[in-house]
């Protein structure tokens, strides 16, 4: 069976991710910051380090597909001048350390599936739908955006299939935006955020699972917006979980300002957001399991 290498597979993405491929029977090679023991037979955990530009050469041994998942959080903690630096160290430079390693080793591998995210279109609220032929913003975002993806490409110019994954909002109850999303709600303290249109272009974590999947059993290569076909702005997506969880939004929205004073220029995270098509995804014959929202919702926050 086929080899995975995942770099950042201990993420949130990475984590679900590894799970279905090795009950699909794919054998998982992880890049991780510290040696694991592996805890599977088709399991194998490797070291690199960024900063020194080191990797364990064995971690390619029989790999025939590369998942990049690596990158600090977005929404990990406030957005300084030195973790905003590190926010684009851990995309462009572990792209390069890998890119780097492949090209002076001549190892070959079948395909490139690169993380990246819908912040390539910058983080603004607009009446349209962004596709994947649009160009690029003009934020923090979107230039990290740009500067991870342009990394990715250089896989192209070895001669290996390279996938650009544009990644919306990734819903999983156990981590990443969602939690902080819904636990005001479920404690009944949860309000709709600035104006509320703002749109939010996400994912269940189960298609975002499936869709690299996809990826990598299909002959294809490009750029693909990963987000549900059916986004919805702030305001819905609030009222549709207190739905949900049988709570009653009552106090009132919270203005931009404050939260503004609180996060910072982060804030954009949570007042801007804007529409994204992933009609090429489901012209490439990808099946959504979750397009609509509150069937999304329904599974998330179903009790244990």
């Amino acid at each position: 069976m086929n080899k995975v290498l995942i770099a950042g597979g201990t993420g949130l993405i990475g984590r679900h991710l590894t799970r279905k491929l090795l009950d699909s029977g794919y054998t998982v090679h992880i890049l991780s910051r510290s040696k694991r023991q592996s805890t599977a037979d088709n399991l194998h955990y490797f070291v690199w380090d960024i900063n020194k530009t080191f990797i364990d050469s064995q971690a390619f041994d029989g790999v025939k597909f590369v998942i990049n998942l690596a990158g600090s959080g977005i929404g990990a903690q406030r957005w300084t001048e030195s973790y905003k630096r590190v926010i684009v160290k851990s995309r462009v430079n572990g792209t390069r350390l890998l890119f780097e390693h492949i090209k002076s080793l001549n190892i070959s591998i079948d395909k490139y599936i690169a993380a990246s995210a819908i912040g390539y279109y910058g983080t603004t609220t607009a009446d349209r739908i962004f596709t994947e032929e649009d160009a690029p913003g003009h934020d923090f975002l979107a230039e990290v955006t740009q500067a991870w993806e342009q990394e990715a490409l250089l896989f192209e110019t070895i001669g290996i299939k390279t996938v650009l994954m544009r990644t919306g909002v990734v819903f999983d109850r156990s981590g990443g935006a969602f939690p902080k999303i819904y636990k005001p709600v479920q404690s009944r303290m949860g309000a709709v955020l600035g104006s509320g249109q703002q749109m939010i272009p996400w994912i269940h974590i189960d298609d975002m699972v499936y869709a690299y999947v996809f990826m990598l059993e299909q002959d294809l290569a490009g750029t693909y917006n990963i987000v549900a076909p059916n986004p919805v702005n702030n305001k819905v997506l609030t009222h549709t979980i207190a739905k949900i969880l049988h709570r009653t939004i009552w106090l009132p929205r919270i203005p931009g300002f404050v939260l503004k004073l609180i996060l910072g220029e982060q804030a954009m995270l949570a007042l801007e957001g804007c529409a994204v098509s992933s009609e090429k995804l489901s012209r490439a014959g990808f099946s959504f399991k979750y397009p609509q929202l509150e069937e999304a919702l329904q599974d998330l926050l179903k009790p244990h």
